[in-house]
């Protein structure tokens, strides 16, 4: 099979005699944390983060500011920016979102709703096109105790179309137990702020959750609320991680003096070596005085090398690498004996890494992110994983569109989508029959048969 060549900015297409050029998204999260009450022009903070980017992650995090007052639900919602439109205007341009969170109870009831108008503004299309800064948004609620879920729509108002997500979460604002705990916030890392002579610590929330060798540093964050300080009395907390084979491990084990109504409670290690999968943390909590136990729990995603034949099949990784493999690779790699396949791939990307100075490969890196989010994303209305699906192809070798239409029949249900490229001129179309989001491609037919 032929290969494109591959396009600068956000194309990844290949071409072993090219030369890889490649821009990644650099992200960095900020914000300071937990305010008491949040006004209309402090719900976004712009940032940035390095690793694996999503469209859209959302998070929520339960806590007080002691134990005789009520509680507050900061709902951070993660918006990458390169899926809004930019429109021209005079000398700039402009992205205009609109972002709605909508609270509802177990009945199904409306309990909360919160608009925040927000907008872009990118100097050249470059930079509209490939928008390094993200935005995260935080609101606060204040809610009873009981099961609810968020609705939350971003609305690209340059575009009228808008996106919708769940979560679901739970409120409880008090206990039997003299002690009470926050939830578990998951951040990139922690800082000091000075201020005279004060020092507050704070963490910068990830709400992403996705760490190993490209993010190995993993910071944890949740407060500890004592009903009555007490001499003598002191406060015992377990911090546990529990593996994917749900092998249980003691991260740390501590009794602190309760001479604070309110304990705030950081910790953080290393993933990078930890095995890829899903992992749990574990807050277990309890008072010297008093017989109640707490637990509070969050998981995680540990993410290391793709390539490394130790935590993926070798047919898995052929599946992926058969996107971007010349013919002459593709047959080397189905025909190489089972002891010289990790040295052949790691051959693969070396040849193809743009700074083999370093030791980080930024195209490999940049793949193998795009794979995750197609695995993410492109999955809906098909049995296979996102990347196996038309569109996931097409993320994973075009990158994100300039821009998305998608245009519904009411009578059938069925639905045509097309992703528009500005670099190179590209209008790739999409169609699903029946309305379960499964999207085929019917359109170009020169990406089809690149596609087999």
């Amino acid at each position: 099979m032929s290969k494109f060549t591959m396009y600068t900015d956000h194309r990844l297409f290949t071409d072993k005699h090219s030369k890889f050029r490649l821009i990644l998204w650099l992200i960095l999260l900020g914000l300071f944390l937990f305010p008491n009450h949040l006004k209309s022009e402090d719900n976004f903070d712009e940032f940035a983060f390095d690793g694996v980017s999503a469209d859209i992650y959302i998070e929520d995090w339960f806590g007080k500011e002691s134990f005789d007052q009520p509680g507050y639900t900061l709902i951070f919602i993660e918006l990458n920016p390169n899926e809004l439109t930019f429109t021209k205007s005079q000398n700039a341009y402009i992205a205009r979102n609109e972002v709605e969170v909508a609270i509802f109870n177990a009945k199904d009831e409306q309990v909360a709703i919160e608009i925040i108008a927000d907008s872009l503004e990118a100097q050249t299309y470059q930079e509209a096109s490939n928008y390094k800064w993200n935005r995260l948004y935080r609101l606060s609620f204040e809610l009873e105790d009981g099961e609810y879920h968020a609705l939350v729509r971003i609305t690209d108002k340059n575009a009228q179309g808008d996106k919708t997500l769940h979560r679901k979460f739970e409120v409880q604002n008090s206990t039997a137990s003299p002690i009470e705990v926050s939830d578990i916030l998951f951040a990139k890392k922690d800082q000091v702020n000075e201020s005279g002579n004060q020092s507050k610590r704070t963490v910068l929330p990830y709400p992403a959750r996705v760490y190993g060798v490209e993010q190995p540093g993993l910071y944890c964050y949740f407060e500890i609320y004592h009903q009555k300080v007490n001499d003598g009395d002191q406060i015992h907390y377990t911090i546990s991680l529990i593996d994917p084979e749900n092998q249980q491990k003691i991260l740390e084990d501590k009794w602190i003096d309760s001479m604070k109504p309110k304990i705030p409670v950081m910790y953080s290690f290393d993933t990078e070596r930890l095995k890829p999968g899903e992992y749990q943390m574990l807050v277990q909590i309890r008072s010297k005085n008093s017989p109640f136990e707490l637990e509070r729990s969050n998981r995680f995603t540990v993410y290391q090398s793709p390539t490394d034949l130790r935590f993926k099949t070798y047919d898995k990784l052929l599946k992926e690498l058969k996107l971007i493999a010349s013919e002459a690779e593709w047959k080397q790699l189905q025909d190489v004996p089972a002891k010289e396949r990790q040295h052949l791939v790691d051959k693969f990307w070396e040849k193809r890494d743009p700074t083999p100075e370093t030791v980080k490969n930024e195209l490999m890196t940049e793949f193998y992110s795009r794979v995750f989010l197609a695995e993410t994303y492109f999955w809906q209305g098909n049995d296979e994983k996102g990347w196996f699906t038309d569109q996931g192809k097409v993320y994973i070798m075009m990158g994100n569109p300039d821009n998305k239409t998608r245009h519904v029949d009411p009578n059938t249900r069925s639905s045509v989508e097309v992703w528009h490229y500005v670099e190179p001129s590209l209008k790739v179309v999409f169609r699903d029959d029946y309305g379960f989001g499964n999207y085929q491609l019917i359109s170009p037919f020169s990406l089809i048969s690149e596609l087999q």
